[in-house]
């Protein structure tokens, strides 16, 4: 997944619009600690796309909760993900997200403090 990154690629968290994971590095420890946590139930349900743009919506379990969530994916001239911005639910969902990937977080707090600087 990382490859097709662009180098200043950037996420938008599901927790709050401020917080914005950005380049290859950071996003790939991110990645790197969400993804094992999601369950083998993950299924991408379908894909749009518009030049671009694409949507994809995916359903998974974490922690016993079914989570949905609705990807939007913006790629760059060259075709690389520029940009990531998922819209998760239910809250419940969410939730269970955050306390799973929390501690993992904590663990990097650099990522932590770029990821809340403004830009």
């Amino acid at each position: 997944m990382i490859a097709t990154l662009a180098d200043d690629a950037e996420m938008v968290t599901p927790l709050s619009s401020r917080v914005v994971v950005r380049g290859r590095d950071d996003l790939r420890i991110f990645f790197g600690a969400f993804l094992p946590v999601l369950s083998r139930e993950l299924h991408w349900r379908s894909r749009v796309s518009n030049g671009d743009t694409t949507v994809a919506l995916a359903v998974a379990r974490l922690g016993g909760v079914r989570v949905e969530d609705a990807m939007l994916i913006e790629q760059n001239a060259d075709g690389r993900i520029c940009r990531i911005t998922p819209h998760v639910r239910p809250w419940l969902g969410l939730t269970v997200s955050a306390f799973v990937l929390g501690p993992k977080l904590m663990r990097h707090p650099g990522l932590i403090r770029r990821a809340m600087a403004r830009r």
